[in-house]
């Protein structure tokens, strides 16, 4: 129980750090360059799932056990998942969010992106990692 507290510890560090490089590329793209809402979000995830991916690796989960090409392999399912997630989710919320009575723009896309990617943080993202991508599998010989 204490090492995954450890790693969950780890994982929320790393998150948050992804996290911010995500929300930067995001704005940056929505304000100044003109991208949509999904399209500035999938930007934003794409960098912050790959920096997240190079810190899980040598810090949170310690995958110098596991094959790189594994990982890479499972943390690319894993990863596209949580694009989805956070891109369609980010429209929905947005569009729900709109919807109740907040301007359009880009305080309501980033109250959007928060809230998803808290989200799918926590109930995909860490779980999908811990038990998946970065999962020692010993196989007996027999």
């Amino acid at each position: 129980m204490g090492k995954t507290l450890r790693q969950l510890g780890k994982a929320q560090l790393s998150a948050a750090t992804a996290t911010a490089l995500d929300y930067a590329v995001t704005a940056f793209l929505f304000r100044f360059v003109g991208f949509s809402y999904g399209a500035s979000t999938l930007c934003g995830t794409a960098s912050g799932g790959l920096l997240n991916c190079a810190i899980n690796y040598y810090w949170t989960f310690s995958g110098n056990n596991v094959r790189k090409r594994n990982v890479l392999f499972k943390y690319l399912v894993t990863w596209l998942v949580s694009i989805v997630l956070n891109t369609e989710g980010t429209v929905w919320m947005t569009a729900l969010l709109e919807h109740t009575g907040m301007p359009a723009g880009l305080s309501t896309l980033m109250t959007a992106r928060i809230i998803v990617s808290v989200l799918v943080a926590v109930l995909w993202n860490f779980l999908a990692q811990k038990f998946f991508v970065y999962r020692r599998i010993n196989i007996k010989k027999q």
